[in-house]
Order: structure tokens, then C-alpha cells, then sequence
């Protein structure tokens, strides 16, 4: 990614992506994401990992990360999923005067994100996240087999 300016383009960040197998489910993993200091906390970065999840979901993959993430790198990850789950979670529906319930493997399908990181943003949300869920939603998550 580049950033142009009087002066030209300049390399702003970048990531790799390499397929890989995992427990006979194909993942997209992305080993190297990186943004130069000058250009972290404007934005790029979070645009880097929505980027990287868009092609996942082209691709119809999950994919993740390389682990271990910085510190900066797994608070970026981990915000961006929050949002993305709660965005999912904010758009179900009930059926059949049923509350909205989804699975795991719903959302996984409908972000591209592999389930350890669904599970794990839905068990430790970044710090100073805070989730109010309005009196009219009931959210169920259900495990399936």
C-alpha cells in the first residue's frame, strides 16, 4: 500500500498472503502485515486487514493472521474483529417469533475469520471495549458439533 504526496508515492505497509492446510480445512494465512511507524494509527493498518479479509471471502477461506502477532498487531486484529462479529451479531434476525440465535461457523462463514479468532474476541473483547446490547436483542451463540 502507498500513500502519494508533492513529493511522489511512499510505502505505507504491506502483507503477504500464502494458503496453507490446517486440520484439513484450507486457511489463508497472512505472515507477514506490516505498516512503517510513520504511518500507524491513521487507519492503514485496519484497511490492510479488512483488505486481506475481502479476498479471503472471494476466495472462500477463513483466514488468519500468522501468530504470534505484536502487541500492536493483535490489538489492531482484535478490534477489527469485534467490530466486524458485532456488526454480524447486530443483523440477526429471529425466525418464527424465535430470538436471533447464530452459530460459530456462521459467523466464520460470513467474515472469513477462523474460529479460534471468533471464539477468542468473543471471550477476551479488546480493553476498553464495551458491548451494550439494547433491551430488544437476545443473542444466542450455539455451539454445533
Amino acid at each position: 500500500m502507498t500513500e502519494w504526496d508533492q513529493y511522489g508515492f511512499h510505502i505505507v505497509g504491506y502483507f503477504s498472503k500464502v494458503g496453507g492446510k490446517r486440520r484439513a480445512q484450507m486457511t489463508t494465512m497472512w505472515p507477514v502485515s506490516s505498516l512503517y511507524p510513520p504511518y500507524q494509527r491513521n487507519g492503514y493498518g485496519k484497511l490492510l486487514i479488512e483488505l486481506s479479509y475481502e479476498l479471503s471471502k472471494i476466495e472462500e477461506k477463513l483466514g488468519s493472521p500468522e501468530k504470534p502477532l505484536s502487541d500492536l498487531g493483535l490489538l489492531s486484529y482484535r478490534s477489527y474483529w469485534s467490530q466486524t462479529i458485532l456488526e454480524i451479531l447486530l443483523d440477526v434476525k429471529g425466525h418464527d417469533g424465535n430470538p436471533p440465535s447464530i452459530t460459530i461457523n456462521e459467523i466464520c462463514e460470513q467474515t472469513s475469520i477462523r474460529k479460534e479468532d471468533v471464539v477468542s474476541t468473543l471471550q477476551y473483547p479488546p480493553a476498553g471495549t464495551v458491548l451494550q446490547r439494547p433491551v430488544h436483542h437476545h443473542f444466542t451463540v450455539r455451539r454445533v458439533g
